[in-house]
């Protein structure tokens, strides 16, 4: 039996209605004291109801990142290895930079998650992962020397996201691209 089309938009525009609810509850009592019932309350539902659309918190803040890397996909770079490796690097800073709240409110959750979300994140990160292998692999460069230069990048691109994260402070995407490039450019002339 086909669900008539005026139906489907009702149901896409109630799950929107749960997302929201979520993220703007995450946001204001922390992913831990959030409840079910807070989201449903804040969705204008019964908890019932908002248990006949996910199972649990965890699925929600899930499904919110999904949905953050579904419409932010990362590009294939243009242009030199340097170049690439910057536009790379870009993506990802500003892209965390953007979404910030929302890699708080999984940062907050991570200790709790289950191994199926846990997959889900390492599944995000592929992307980013298979980009840069691809930009690395030159045959101007060594296997030794494409694994030293990935595992610098991964680090440092690692590590400034986490500290977007856990610093409450401004975040100046430009200048720490700009650092992190000076650093991998004196790696690359070493």
């Amino acid at each position: 039996m086909m669900v008539p089309t005026t139906c489907r938009r009702c149901l896409m525009n109630r799950n929107e209605q749960i997302l929201e609810a979520a993220y703007s509850t995450f946001l204001e009592k922390g992913y831990q004291q959030t409840t079910m019932m807070d989201i449903a309350e804040k969705a204008n539902m019964k908890r019932t109801t908002l248990y006949d659309y996910y199972q649990s918190k965890e699925e929600i803040v899930i499904l919110l990142l999904d949905k953050m890397f579904s419409e932010n996909p990362l590009f294939k770079p243009s242009g030199n290895l340097i170049h690439q490796i910057e536009q790379l690097i870009s993506q990802m800073l500003w892209r965390t930079a953007k979404h910030i709240e929302l890699y708080r409110i999984l940062f907050e959750s991570s200790p709790t998650l289950s191994d199926r979300s846990k997959h889900a994140i390492i599944t995000w990160q592929q992307p980013f992962i298979q980009i840069l292998s691809d930009i690395l692999t030159t045959p101007s460069m060594t296997v030794e020397e494409v694994k030293h230069l990935s595992f610098l990048i991964r680090s440092l691109v690692s590590t400034k996201m986490s500290d977007y994260i856990m610093v409450q402070e401004p975040i100046d995407t430009d200048k720490d691209i700009a650092m992190l490039l000076s650093m991998i450019r004196r790696y690359c002339h070493d």
